[in-house]
């Protein structure tokens, strides 16, 4: 068989079934739409440079073990001041 014959055999194949051709074109429209969405938030948020960062590879995380350090502390404890 040629491609040309297997094409119209498809096409004469998904008109037999319009039910599960609606199936697959909406199966297969909301996989590339839902694909779509996660590569473009990941890209957004995990890959794009930061805004108004001018060397964010320079960036640094301070932690302790301890917990002296917390990520939603405000002031600066005396162990982030002994880092810096």
């Amino acid at each position: 068989m040629s491609l040309v014959q297997d094409v119209r055999f498809g096409i004469r194949m998904l008109r037999k079934s319009p039910t599960f051709t609606m199936a697959a074109v909406l199966a297969l429209g909301l996989g590339v739409g839902a694909n779509t969405t996660v590569f473009t938030w990941l890209k957004a948020v995990l890959l794009a440079p930061l805004p108004g960062v001018a060397e964010g590879d320079r960036l640094v995380t301070l932690s302790s073990a301890r917990g002296e350090c917390r990520a939603s502390s405000r002031r600066a404890s005396p162990t982030t001041r002994r880092w810096a």
